[in-house]
Formats: structure tokens, C-alpha cells, sequence
């Protein structure tokens, strides 16, 4: 994943626009073309893509709580 401006997130095919909001999915010509995902998903994705790397679970921020010290004994 790579970022490409503040708030653009791009991976494989895909680019994330959470300002612009929207999912965006690269077509044969390389143009980026919107990808029709709801509400719910989209906020699911974005909080993934913010905490790429990091676990995260149902109930903390945006739906899902981030999962630090999981594995730590705690």
C-alpha cells in the first residue's frame, strides 16, 4: 500500500479516497473508477487502511478498537 496524497491510500488495483470518499478500482485503461460499496464497509476499510499492520476488532474507534496489547498477556 502506498500513500498518494493526504487522505489517498492506493493497493493492487485499488485507490481509497477517504476525503473524496469513495473506493475506486482501476480499470483496463488504468482510469479509476468508482466502486459501489456502502457505508459501513467503506468506514471499516478506511479505519483498516489508517491502522495498516495493527489488529483491530468490533467496538473501538469507528466500529473497530484496535487489538495493541493482544498477545502481551493482557
Amino acid at each position: 500500500m502506498k500513500v498518494v496524497g493526504s487522505g489517498i491510500f492506493e493497493f493492487e488495483q485499488f485507490r481509497l479516497n477517504r476525503r473524496g470518499g469513495g473506493l475506486f478500482r482501476a480499470d483496463k485503461n488504468g482510469t479509476f473508477v468508482p466502486v459501489a460499496i456502502g457505508s459501513r464497509a467503506l468506514d471499516v476499510l478506511c479505519v483498516l487502511v489508517q491502522r495498516h499492520g495493527d489488529l483491530v476488532f468490533e467496538g473501538g474507534d469507528h466500529g473497530c478498537r484496535l487489538a495493541r496489547d493482544r498477545g502481551r498477556g493482557q
